[in-house]
């Protein structure tokens, strides 16, 4: 018991307590700080990119049932649109697991959705169907929410910055966080 009344020792287990403080509290800030800026993809503020991809993958699902509808209607004639590519699109991104793979199968979403929505145009459609048509893609086009997108990237580059920056960057190379994922 005279330990703990020496002056060296309370100094000692004092500064050991502060150093663990320190830590702790700097593992769980980064921990937060980083999972914060990962969710902001799945769960924006009001909305979120995920958000905008699922109702994207919904409109370009529409699409092809619309498109399948009229393949049906003109079964005997070789005038055929084709849905393989948009339908391989919805499911890639449906499947897509990283930021980039999410991205990269948007991009061929939205060039595969353009194609359908053009070889439809020249089509007899039925006038409900055509107006259902060009409604699915101007609304597949109001979901492409660049705004959302910039928003996450600044996020995720505040993040990555601060994650260089002294004295996080001592902290990090204790704790070896990733960087977080850019969407582009």
């Amino acid at each position: 018991m005279k330990l703990l009344r020496k002056k060296a020792f309370a100094i000692s287990a004092m500064a050991i307590m502060i150093i663990a403080g320190i830590m702790y509290g700097s593992y769980f800030s980064i921990s937060r700080a980083h999972h914060g800026a990962e969710q902001a993809f799945y769960r924006g503020e009001y909305c979120s990119i995920q958000d905008d991809l699922n109702r994207r993958m919904e409109y370009a699902q529409d699409m092809v049932y619309i498109a399948k509808q009229y393949n049906k209607q003109q079964a005997d004639t070789h005038q055929q649109a084709d849905v393989e590519p948009t339908q391989a699109a919805i499911d890639r991104l449906r499947h897509a697991k990283t930021l980039s793979e999410k991205y990269d199968a948007d991009l061929d979403l939205e060039n595969a959705m353009t194609d359908l929505y053009i070889s439809l145009q020249g089509t007899n459609l039925k006038d409900s169907n055509e107006r259902d048509a060009k409604s699915l893609y101007e609304s597949f086009q109001l979901y492409k929410d660049n705004y959302l997108i910039e928003g996450y990237n600044n996020g995720a580059v505040a993040f990555n910055n601060q994650l260089e920056e002294f004295p996080t960057n001592l902290f990090n190379a204790i704790y070896h966080f990733d960087k977080v994922e850019l969407y582009q």
